[in-house]
């Protein structure tokens, strides 16, 4: 289980552990829980640049507003669930890093607004990020 909170403005924040895939230099922050981001895991431009990470390749997607956009990407590993994932996460900017469906689609989240926690729980036999 991995435990967050409810900030302020009413978004689900969980740590999480980013490592370079190389180097395994590593760097602890707060991604925000997004149901409607489709990739895995998104990162500032902050967070690839404090861990140098390798650019991977780049990828089209579309935003909420229907735009097409491209990302770069870059290779980084992420320990979830006490398991070692690599991963192509998306650059974009903002303020927090993003966790999206296929990291959640094998877990049970549960916001409580009222005590401002959050609660994310792998299913038991989880497997990789594909």
């Amino acid at each position: 289980m991995t435990n967050g909170r409810v900030d302020d403005y009413g978004r689900s924040l969980v740590p999480v552990s980013l490592f370079h895939p190389v180097t395994l230099a590593t760097i602890g922050f707060e991604a925000w829980i997004d149901t409607g981001f489709t990739g895995g895991l998104m990162l500032t431009p902050a967070q690839i640049s404090a861990l140098g990470l390798p650019r991977a390749s780049t990828v089209r997607g579309t935003l909420a507003d229907g735009s097409q956009v491209v990302f770069d990407t870059y290779s980084c590993e992420i320990d979830w669930f006490g398991r070692r994932l690599f991963l192509d996460a998306l650059e974009a900017s903002g303020r927090f890093a993003l966790v999206g469906i296929p990291l959640l689609q094998d877990c049970t989240l549960t916001t409580d607004y009222p005590a401002r926690t959050v609660s994310l729980t792998a299913l038991p036999g989880l497997p990789s990020f594909p």
